[in-house]
């Protein structure tokens, strides 16, 4: 966990997207009632 509010500005997204590439399901905590399904970033690269 980290403190940034929203996942696309730390290091989160980097990890969630290793992990979906993966083909694990990532969800990001918005709030106690909203977990969003992470989406690749537009820049990432998967060889």
């Amino acid at each position: 966990m980290c403190s940034e509010a929203v996942p696309w500005r730390c290091h989160r997204s980097l990890i969630a997207d290793a992990l979906s590439v993966r083909g694990e399901e990532v969800r990001h905590i918005m709030s106690v009632i909203k977990a969003d399904e992470h989406r690749l970033t537009p820049f990432a690269k998967v060889d």
